[in-house]
């Protein structure tokens, strides 16, 4: 009788741990994580959690937080979410979210559990949650402890709105934003010297004009080199020019990709995923979207654009203090004739020490800020920078711009001196323009005839191996 007893208490058990299990994988491996929303971290009843390296929190304290309408359906097991029109629906021993976004339905794979039961408590997978509502969330990788960092620039953005100090930058944003489809003509004009170690002077200039179309998010470029010059005259530099004098290059941007042609590399087509940092920057800033929100910009020049850090928002705020001084209106000015109206900016070798000197304190090291100070001052005593844009508007849409650069400084380590003239005019006119995505091949480099062969002779100590080579051409 008490063998029987003692089976059927451990029969009772093993089938309520495995419907625990299978319900919500209760008996799991987990470890303390962090959620940090802005500046502040996040403190729930029960604390966030990292399970097999994904950071869960409580779904009732999140959902609340960031303002998502939810409820648990005991009967279905299932967790659903609502917020801005987007809706969300997870199930128990699954590894599938259902999003519902403008009239069509998504099944999405998270690749780790949607729910998770730990105490009672249903927890879910935070960023997946957040970002499938437009909410910037990533893992902080400086972290000891596996934290997620959540992001809203909101409040730096509506500083901006209503900075009055911004309110000619803000003006020739809005003309900028204006031009969403049309034409180019670019020129960029180029000369200057390059002095090297040795105090031996080189001289070069060039053109490159660019047609570009624009239609956002699509943009594409076709770009050439002419009436490029060096002296003096050299072997290296006559390989330059045969190389560049003439070349073609084209660009094609959509919303997941850029496509590029080189005529030196056989004019064929080349796809870059806009899945990196620079890229996605690159075509942030191309396709004109980053500077509808200055904060997106700002976290561009100021904090890491893709590995967020814990401190990444207080970085932006600070990058918002020292913007807010670069691009005040006395810096860009507005004035208007006609129909015609013209926004200047430009600075000099004193605004960028300026700004130099307030990025250093705010954001070298405290032990570095006076070594690098004192490098800084130093490199400038023999620089010139002198930068000026004018953009000109007919009836509020762009017309057309030209910019003026010189600049003129010492390469670091006494690698030599460059002075530099850079004027760039572009004539743009808006129209309907029809931009095609590219046919890509895969590219493949050109095929070698050499063929090596191998003779291998038995060393003197027999682990080694003598290896020859010869060639037949």
């Amino acid at each position: 009788m008490f063998k029987k007893l003692t089976s059927m208490i451990l029969a009772i058990v093993m089938v309520l741990s495995l419907s625990t299990v299978a319900f919500g994988q209760e008996d799991v491996e987990t470890s303390p994580a962090k959620i940090k929303f802005n500046k502040e971290y996040l403190s729930f009843t029960s604390e966030p959690l990292s399970i097999d390296g994904e950071v869960y929190a409580p779904y009732k304290e999140l959902f609340k937080t960031f303002g998502i309408d939810g409820s648990y359906s005991y009967s279905t097991k299932k967790i659903t979410g609502e917020k801005d029109g987007v809706k969300i629906e997870l199930s128990s021993n699954d590894t599938i979210m259902t999003v519902e976004k403008d009239g069509a339905k998504e099944d999405v794979d998270l690749y780790v559990d949607s729910i998770v039961k730990v105490d009672n408590e249903m927890y879910v997978p935070v960023c997946d949650i957040l970002s499938t509502f437009d909410i910037t969330c990533g893992y902080s990788f400086s972290s000891d402890v596996d934290t997620i960092v959540v992001l809203d620039f909101s409040e730096i953005d509506k500083k901006f709105e209503n900075d009055s100090s911004l309110s000619n930058y803000r003006k020739l944003l809005e003309m900028s934003n204006s031009f969403e489809k049309g034409s180019m003509d670019v020129v960029y004009d180029v000369k200057g010297s390059y002095t090297d170690a040795e105090a031996k002077k080189y001289d070069f200039a060039g053109k490159l004009k660019a047609d570009i179309l624009v239609n956002l998010p699509r943009m594409a470029a076709d770009m050439s080199f002419e009436d490029i010059a060096f002296s003096p005259a050299t072997d290296e530099s006559a390989m330059a020019l045969a190389m560049i004098n003439g070349m073609k290059y084209s660009m094609v941007m959509d919303e997941e990709n850029m496509y590029v042609k080189m005529s030196m590399l056989g004019d064929q087509w080349m796809q870059q995923p806009l899945d990196s940092a620079g890229t996605m920057d690159m075509g942030m800033l191309m396709q004109n979207s980053a500077v509808k929100k200055p904060s997106q910009l700002l976290k561009m020049i100021f904090a890491s654009s893709y590995d967020l850090d814990v401190n990444t928002y207080e970085n932006v705020e600070k990058g918002y203090e020292i913007f807010k001084e670069f691009f005040k209106n006395e810096r860009v000015k507005i004035s208007k004739k006609g129909s015609k109206t013209t926004a200047s900016f430009s600075i000099d070798k004193e605004d960028v020490s300026d700004f130099i000197s307030t990025l250093v304190a705010e954001f070298a090291p405290e032990d570095e800020t006076d070594k690098s100070m004192a490098e800084f001052e130093e490199f400038m005593k023999t620089s010139e920078f002198n930068i000026s844009f004018n953009y000109v508007y007919s009836n509020d849409k762009l017309d057309s711009y030209d910019m003026a650069v010189k600049l003129k400084m010492d390469m670091p380590e006494e690698q030599g001196a460059v002075d530099v003239d850079l004027k760039v005019t572009a004539d743009v006119e808006a129209k309907d323009v029809t931009i095609e995505i590219p046919e890509v091949t895969p590219f493949e480099f050109p095929a070698y005839e050499d063929e090596y062969e191998y003779e291998y002779e038995e060393a003197a100590d027999a682990d080694a191996v003598v290896e020859t080579e010869s060639a037949n051409q």
